[in-house]
């Protein structure tokens, strides 16, 4: 989680607040907690960075049925979005 906040010691003007779950976005602040302690912020912007993981049921379903689908992008591995652009164009020209 980063957020900026006028005044506070950061990095280029942007603290990074890692380990921390964000729990409310209130007018006046940011309510998050961060190595089991609950804390609040006044911050006037906030910037969540989180990881995911793919859903690949609908892929394995259509695999079982003899499918042979294409999968592109981030379901693959996590890249940049050009990677997954250049993926949908190449399984596009395949069809």
């Amino acid at each position: 989680m980063c957020a900026y906040q006028e005044g506070k010691r950061n990095w280029k003007r942007v603290p990074l607040e890692t380990g921390s779950q964000a729990e409310a976005i209130e007018p006046d602040g940011i309510v998050y907690e961060q190595l089991g302690e609950k804390k609040k912020e006044p911050f006037d912007t906030v910037i969540v960075a989180v990881g995911s993981k793919p859903v690949r049921k609908l892929t394995e379903a259509l695999i079982a049925a003899g499918m042979h689908p294409k999968t592109v992008g981030d379901c693959n591995a996590p890249r940049k979005i050009i990677d997954a652009v250049h993926e949908g164009y190449l399984a596009a020209a395949e069809l």
